[in-house]
């Protein structure tokens, strides 16, 4: 089967990039709100910040296989809702064997 846009195919360097910032987009987003509740004991805020500190790695491209595994495991551990641990387990694993890609702090040798 040809492709409509074979063009394209020259950009699928760039594709992990955009998995990064949606994977980053939502560890940081979810994290602050949890972070922002003020009955919260102090394992869960441990947890929290890790995720944090995981979203800020991933987003900045650097150690990304490593973080993954940690997104991964913050995510079994952490997560209420099916599809959202589907969602991130699937980018991380995703992340996990194409590498940061283009725009990150750690290149491949």
């Amino acid at each position: 089967m040809f492709n409509f846009f074979p063009e394209l195919l020259n950009y699928g360097f760039f594709a992990p990039f955009i998995l990064r910032l949606a994977l980053s987009g939502i560890l940081i987003y979810e994290t602050i709100k949890i972070l922002q509740t003020e009955n919260i004991n102090w394992l869960l805020k441990i947890l929290n910040i890790i995720g944090f500190l995981s979203g800020l790695l991933i987003l900045l491209g650097l150690y990304t296989q490593i973080v993954t595994l940690v997104v991964i495991a913050h995510t079994l551990i952490n997560r209420e809702s099916k599809s959202q641990k589907i969602l991130i387990i699937a980018i991380a694993l995703s992340l996990l064997l194409t590498g940061a890609s283009a725009f990150a702090l750690d290149w491949p040798l």
